[in-house]
């Protein structure tokens, strides 16, 4: 079956793509694949392909590996956040003003939900 993430992952290998439908092996739809909601439908198409959930995140469930989930476009604007926090370092010259309106509102983003996380592994949770 083909693929329907134009980004492949790297990370399974073997049998491990077809278990964590790397690539959307499976073929699920757009619905099946990302679930906030499981609807009669979406329920049917996952057990029919005999998919298994793979992530999950405050109700959210991916039912494909999450490295071929996410776009190019997402990886490229994770690898720039995670550098920004790493060296300490704006992408672009100048101050925060300097920087374009997606990075800021992705920083903000990535540092709330940054928060979360260690609040809520300091509440036993995973």
């Amino acid at each position: 079956m083909k693929a329907a993430s134009p980004f492949r992952c790297d990370r399974c290998g073997g049998g491990d793509k077809e278990a964590r439908n790397c690539g959307n092996y499976l073929g699920l739809s757009d619905e099946a694949r990302a679930v906030d909601e499981y609807t009669e439908r979406v329920t049917a198409e996952i057990t029919a392909k005999g998919a298994k959930k793979v992530a999950s995140l405050n109700g959210f469930r991916l039912y494909e590996c999450p490295a071929s989930y996410m776009t190019a476009e997402t990886a490229e604007m994770q690898a720039v956040l995670y550098a920004t926090e790493a060296f300490g370092a704006l992408p672009l010259a100048g101050g925060w003003a300097e920087q374009p309106c997606w990075f800021v509102e992705a920083y903000e983003i990535y540092r709330a939900e940054l928060a979360l996380a260690v609040r809520d592994r300091g509440n036993g949770e995973r």
